[in-house]
This record gives C-alpha cells, structure tokens and sequence, in this order.
C-alpha cells in the first residue's frame, strides 16, 4: 500500500459463522465492510419495525451494534452486488422503502457508508447487456 500513495481503501469481509475468517481479522488494514448493517437495519425497514433502531444501541444512536465493528472501521451498506441477488432484506426491488433507508444510514452516524447503484435484473445470474 505505501507505494500506491495515500488511497482510501475498505475490504469486503463476509461476517459468518463457520467463515473461515472474520472482518476483525482485518481492522489492522483499515476499514472494513460491516455486513450486519444491511441485515439488521435492512430488516427493521423490512419488518416496518424501525422502532427497534431507537433503542440502546450504544454510541450509534440506537442502532443495534452486538458484535458489529466500530464505527470507526466500518462500512455500512444495505446491499450490495452479490446480497441484492440474495440474502440482503432491503434491495432497490423496494422503492420508496430502500430509498428511506438509504437515507436513514446516510444520516445516521455510523462508519463511512457505501450506497449500491444498480440495474433491473429478473434472475440472479443475468448481467447486464
């Protein structure tokens, strides 16, 4: 890294149990991709439950942080190229829902978030043409 100058780089590590490695493992090198975000606040949107991210969450306003990275080493997303195909709660599919959570992480603060951009797909293996 010290040749390239002075990038801003973030690693996608998969949190899971059973991986055989956890995004902790990689806070030494910087930030890090905090795939619980898109789970727990994706699905409080989902659920129409955002009530659950008021409440004692420690110093990120109340979102719900067990075992999440810190703020400080965190990228947040809601979805992103291979979670919008599967697995992520919320994915641009839900309109006006995933834009106001996009919002509300956006406004939130919690780590350095990172918004997908995207395209209509009907199946998980299509590209775009």
């Amino acid at each position: 890294m010290s040749k390239v100058g002075s990038p801003w780089v973030f690693q996608e590590v998969i949190f899971g149990q059973g991986e055989a490695v956890q995004p902790g493992m990689y806070t030494h090198n910087g930030f890090v991709t905090e795939f619980r975000f898109g789970d727990d606040v994706g699905g409080a949107f989902q659920q129409r439950n955002i009530a659950q991210l008021g409440g004692g969450g420690g110093g990120s306003g109340g979102v719900p942080q067990s075992g999440w990275l810190p703020s400080s080493l965190s990228v947040p997303f809601l979805d992103n190229h291979d979670t919008q195909r599967g697995g992520a709660p919320l994915t641009y599919k839900a309109g006006d829902l995933y834009r106001i959570a996009n919002y509300f992480m956006l406004a939130h603060p919690f780590g350095y978030p990172k918004i997908m951009s995207s395209y209509y797909f009907s199946d998980h293996d299509q590209v775009r043409n």
